[in-house]
């Protein structure tokens, strides 16, 4: 992870803007996994919930299940 004061990330995004639409375009797709999950959670029974998760794991990591 990457850490950077907020005047050098700025500065950064001006000088870069392609950065800050790949940053958007990452937070937007961390966003949609964490509403899935969240769904999933709320609305599944437990063991339901809980293969699904391992399962979204599994091929998250790139390995088959």
């Amino acid at each position: 992870m990457l850490t950077s004061g907020r005047d050098h990330f700025i500065s950064l995004i001006h000088k870069h803007p392609h950065i800050a639409t790949e940053i958007l375009s990452e937070l937007a797709s961390r966003l949609r996994k964490t509403d899935v999950q969240i769904e999933c959670l709320a609305l599944m029974h437990v063991a339901s919930s809980v293969s699904k998760t391992i399962l979204n794991l599994v091929v998250e990591q790139g390995q088959e299940a």
